[in-house]
């Protein structure tokens, strides 16, 4: 593949200038026209509880797909055997090499990316980072003993002498999304279902457990920083970038300079290490829009395309921006984490300029009993498991 530096001293053409088997460069947008993705207008046309389209299956791509790329002036059809294996989803933007052959469709021999801006170097001190997603607060599944237990050892009151000694240098705590359930709504009792007053009938929701949520949180921020970021169940906007929590909702938390509500995905920097998180919705909806099943690789070709999330607002809800897209990446992060996933995975991934990035799966909480700790001065991540007695796994 040739490199995005290299392609920045080539002509590029656009479509609707290609002459036919002339080799040329076009710049684009990739859209994928995939059979098995769910379509308004499809069901509305079979009717809604009758459409061909199960909107819960695992995977939306089909060996029928067909990819398209399209500038300002027109689009055309992709072939070519380099397209199955570069992966590609919607909404990625790329250059193109190839030539129109006979059948008008563009055949494609190598492909480029944008060119990111190197990173800065690491001088961290050897501070630590707590990483949590999914902890599903109000969900019956969900166990407030092993909340707790979380919590005392993120405050060194759990653990070996080593992990309180460690812990005495955590210095931050980011919930990666859904860190309450679904809202619930409490059933009104037989005496009130029977009166019936005109404007005044509503459902209250259960509020005990962001009550319970705020006092956690309250309990970690007397001692150190902590990031709450939304994800799709939290009360907040639904479309990305989700805005921050309002802050009336922990009476007890916010008052702490350390306590923070933060939008998902959430950019941070701290003592010149770069974080980019996001709460799972972005890697989730590539995972079914695409052929990959390594959920890490997805993460890594976000990083090579140069957009977190290329797939709204095709398959995922974003706000309509008009002229920038805060989705684009200018620089790779030290660390980008995603919260909300099956399982604790990691990995680290260097490209041709030498920029390495931390790679980290945040399990849920809730299923997991699972969450992670960061070195920031090593990039060095352990999972830690809270069950009847800690488990730790360390990653290098």
């Amino acid at each position: 593949m040739l490199s995005s530096i290299q392609l920045s001293h080539l002509d590029s053409r656009k479509i609707i200038d290609l002459g036919n088997n002339e080799k040329a460069w076009i710049i684009g947008t990739i859209y994928c026209e995939m059979k098995l993705k769910p379509n308004i207008l499809n069901e509305l046309v079979h009717n809604t509880h009758s459409s061909q389209v199960d909107s819960n299956l695992m995977k939306f791509t089909n060996e029928d797909d067909i990819y398209v790329v399209e500038d300002e002036s027109a689009r055309i059809e992709l072939s070519g055997e380099i397209l199955k294996n570069e992966k590609l989803v919607t909404g990625v933007t790329c250059g193109l090499f190839g030539f129109q052959d006979e059948d008008g469709k563009f055949n494609v021999s190598d492909i480029s990316f944008p060119k990111l801006q190197p990173q800065s170097n690491i001088s961290c001190s050897d501070i630590w980072v707590a990483l949590i997603s999914g902890l599903n607060l109000g969900n019956p599944s969900s166990m407030n003993i092993k909340l707790q237990l979380l919590i005392d050892y993120l405050d060194g009151e759990l653990g070996t002498h080593d992990d309180q000694q460690e812990n005495c240098n955590l210095t931050r705590v980011v919930f990666a999304g859904n860190t309450l359930s679904k809202p619930k709504f409490v059933e009104h009792d037989l005496e009130e279902k029977k009166t019936k007053r005109f404007g005044n009938d509503y459902t209250p929701l259960d509020t005990s457990p962001i009550k319970t949520l705020d006092s956690y949180l309250k309990q970690l921020s007397t001692s150190m920083s902590v990031d709450i970021m939304p994800g799709i169940n939290d009360p907040t906007t639904t479309t990305l970038p989700q805005q921050p929590i309002n802050t009336g909702l922990f009476p007890k938390s916010s008052p702490y300079e350390t306590f923070n509500t933060v939008t998902n995905p959430y950019m941070f920097e701290l003592e010149g290490v770069s974080f980019l998180g996001t709460s799972g919705q972005n890697i989730d909806d590539i995972f079914r829009c695409s052929n990959m099943i390594d959920r890490l690789e997805i993460c890594e070709k976000t990083l090579l395309w140069g957009h977190i999330c290329p797939t709204a607002p095709d398959t995922l809800w974003c706000y309509p921006f008009k002229d920038d897209d805060p989705f684009i990446l200018k620089q790779k992060p030290h660390v980008y984490f995603v919260g909300n996933q099956p399982s604790f995975e990691t990995r680290v991934v260097e490209d041709e300029l030498g920029s390495k990035t931390r790679i980290i799966l945040v399990p849920s909480f809730d299923e997991t009993k699972t969450f992670v700790l960061l070195n920031c001065n090593t990039l060095e991540c352990k999972s830690i498991t809270i069950l009847d007695e800690i488990e730790e796994k360390i990653e290098r």
